[in-house]
């Protein structure tokens, strides 16, 4: 299958906001949106749940989307 990604801030956001996963209550998350070459945003869930950019090389965890 090739529809599968990482899922966007917008996208992310109604994804929590459904209810469905409970991972942003405890996970730090990519989403694919860039700031620039070297930042894009994750959430932190430890900060209230907000979005801040970081350096593309760090470990943080993300997890792939399926169009459908």
């Amino acid at each position: 299958c090739n529809d599968w990604f990482i899922a966007s801030k917008a996208e992310q956001d109604k994804l929590r906001e459904s209810g469905l996963v409970s991972w942003y209550y405890s996970e730090d998350l990519w989403s694919s949106v860039e700031l620039d070459y070297r930042y894009a945003y994750h959430w932190v869930y430890i900060f209230s749940g907000q979005w801040y950019d970081l350096g593309k090389r760090s470990a943080i965890s993300c997890f792939a989307a399926r169009a459908f």
